[in-house]
């Protein structure tokens, strides 16, 4: 069950049952992703394993994460295909923690520099 204002079971009264979670869930994986906006993602996978600002990239799971994150955001937007801004929306919560910096001036900063770099298709 969710649960609003982050109160505990025993404080709070449930928002959703498991059913209404799992018919959100279905619904967020059926928002369409163009070909153009998965390459968009892994364009943006592959300019994290390439940077330097970062000690690794991105795993395939974490692009993965990045597009259900997209699609999901879309759905509370009403929409029914991603948009790039989706992804672009999304990015940041997804992908910042996944990222090690590689140096001491490495971090958010590079997440938002390479969201930037990566031109949308």
């Amino acid at each position: 069950m969710l649960y609003l204002g982050g109160a505990t079971p025993q404080q709070a009264e449930p928002v959703m049952d498991a059913a209404q979670v799992l018919a959100l869930q279905e619904a967020s994986a059926q928002v369409y992703a163009s070909p153009a906006l998965v390459d968009y993602v892994l364009a943006l996978v592959q300019a994290t394993r390439t940077s330097h600002a970062f000690a690794a990239g991105l795993s395939p799971r974490a692009g993965l994460a990045l597009l259900a994150c997209a699609r999901a955001w879309a759905l509370l937007e009403q929409r029914e295909m991603v948009l790039p801004e989706d992804v672009q929306a999304v990015f940041t919560a997804v992908a910042a923690h996944r990222l090690e910096p590689a140096g001491a001036r490495a971090g958010g900063d590079s997440v938002s520099a390479l969201l930037a770099a990566v031109p949308i298709p």
